[in-house]
């Protein structure tokens, strides 16, 4: 079974988001994204990915980071770039915020 694509995580996390006033560090938003997505993430979503001595993480929470990257560098931008003040906290923009009440 195939992982779920990367893009089809941009509306979940814009959701999860919401939750929170559209600010909330990572960790905190990764149950919100999987229950928002439930009944959408594969069984191959859920398996880990083994890396050599390192900590294993699941194949789904390398999806969620990978379309953030997509979702900061997007034109506009949706995120916020990372700042290392705040560590793993992501924040939506303007434009984020506008496609969210779009879709939900």
């Amino acid at each position: 079974m195939a992982l779920t694509p990367r893009d089809e995580f941009r509306i979940p996390i814009l959701q999860a988001l919401a939750r929170y006033g559209g600010k909330r560090k990572l960790e905190l938003l990764y149950d919100a994204i999987e229950e928002i997505m439930a009944g959408i993430l594969t069984q191959n979503d859920m398996e880990y990915y083994q890396d050599n001595g390192r900590t294993a993480e699941l194949k789904w929470h390398t999806s969620v980071r990978a379309e953030r990257y997509w979702m900061v560098k997007n034109k506009p931008p949706l995120l916020l770039p990372p700042d290392p003040r705040q560590h793993g906290v992501w924040q939506w923009t303007e434009e984020g915020r506008k496609l969210y009440e779009k879709n939900c």
